[in-house]
């Protein structure tokens, strides 16, 4: 039964993260772990609502973990559970990309600022206050997908916001959606 359900996410998974890794071995030991991860925690599908969503989550994570360990570029060291807001420079990244990470510090903040009330308000609750998509629906009163939704579409236009103002080398690592 697994090894059905091994092959039908195999398939629906591997392309999302060759986009991140842009390596077939990278790609690979990815795989192997979200799986393995997916294997480990097998006895809570039944209850998950969004399999699809759940497995996306899994592998997001270990593509962060795994760019975390990897990672060559000395711009982006590590982030915070919050998303990209708690960027950290590493003491020996060049002026030149540490201007960069600035300069997509400030475009975020701008988009950020350019939000719908609604929106920006669960942006924040989620991203800066470090509450989950359950919690913020609690306390605005609004059904949790509808939180979902929001934080998926406000994730989905700040990554096409970045990439349009050439921020593309980051955007992978700084904007994975993190649901809790």
């Amino acid at each position: 039964m697994f090894t059905e359900f091994y092959e039908h996410y195999y398939s629906k998974i591997r392309p999302f993260v060759f986009r991140f890794t842009r390596s077939e071995s990278d790609t690979e030991e990815i795989m192997q772990e979200t799986f393995v991860r997916i294997w480990l925690s097998r006895d809570q599908l039944p209850s998950i609502e969004n399999v699809d969503g759940w497995i996306y989550r899994i592998a997001s994570r270990e593509c962060l973990s795994h760019l975390r360990k990897t990672q060559k570029d000395p711009v982006v060291s590590s982030l915070n559970h919050n998303g990209f807001d708690q960027t950290v420079l590493s003491s020996d990244g060049t002026p030149f990309e540490k201007v960069g990470v600035e300069q997509m510090r400030i475009a975020v903040e701008k988009f950020i600022d350019s939000m719908p009330k609604q929106r920006k308000r669960i942006y924040k609750m989620s991203r800066e206050e470090g509450l989950k998509p359950a919690e913020i629906a609690a306390i605005l009163s609004l059904s949790v997908s509808t939180i979902k939704n929001t934080l998926s579409t406000s994730l989905r236009d700040l990554r096409q916001f970045l990439l349009s103002m050439g921020f593309e080398n980051l955007t992978m690592i700084c904007c994975i959606p993190l649901f809790y």
